[in-house]
């Protein structure tokens, strides 16, 4: 078993039954798929486990380098070859408390250019082929407003780390803005047990850049 990483993303299907997802060039999640193709999608209602996976990097002040390994499961299956008709085992990690599982291989891929505030950027956008496919438990939760912003809160995270890196302070004072705004928010209208973890650590994240 390689080395494996969860990250959060956002997947769209398109009108040929493909799954599409755009990676920046310079992440593990793209330079996994580059080298072997495969990749497992996790549906999943925690909040806390979105901040663990979003926040995680190399030499984490916070000590979040990796997804923790626990909260893994492995699901093993038979698995045909690109190319050819011979078969093999392969173990897939997925989230255990996701409720739901797409497991699937690249397909097409291409690159493109984003610009926004923090410049122009390469990505490469991959079509994922799906084979295996699991509801694992019912779900009928939809994310709250707490959580929703609790979301923002972590993308915003990112960003201000990506300003900081870039010294773009003007951008870097608007980012802390809303963050702070946000983060009153959340504190004020939720007090969900894995709302104000996931705010602590998104708090104690940007706190350390």
């Amino acid at each position: 078993m390689g080395k494996f990483n969860t990250s959060c993303m956002g997947i769209r299907l398109g009108d040929d039954n493909l799954i599409s997802i755009t990676l920046f060039p310079d992440t593990k999640t793209f330079k996994n798929l580059k080298e072997n193709g495969y990749l497992t999608i996790n549906f999943v209602d925690n909040i806390y486990l979105y901040c663990l996976a979003a926040l995680k990097e190399k030499e984490s002040k916070l000590g979040i380098e990796s997804f923790p390994k626990e909260l893994y499961g492995y699901k093993e299956l038979d698995i045909e070859k690109k190319g050819s008709s011979e078969r093999y085992k392969l173990l897939f990690p997925y989230i255990k408390s996701a409720w739901g599982v797409l497991i699937g291989e690249t397909f097409i891929e291409q690159v493109k250019v984003k610009k926004d505030k923090l410049g122009e950027t390469k990505l490469t956008e991959f079509k994922i082929k799906i084979f295996y496919c699991e509801k694992i438990k019912e779900s009928y939760k939809l994310f709250n407003r707490a959580e929703n912003l609790t979301l923002e809160c972590i993308i915003l995270a990112t960003r201000i780390n990506v300003a900081k890196q870039k010294d773009d302070r003007e951008l870097l004072k608007n980012y802390l803005i809303q963050f702070n705004s946000m983060v009153e928010t959340v504190m004020r209208i939720s007090d969900l047990e894995n709302i104000v973890k996931a705010i602590k650590l998104v708090e104690e994240y940007v706190n350390s850049l």
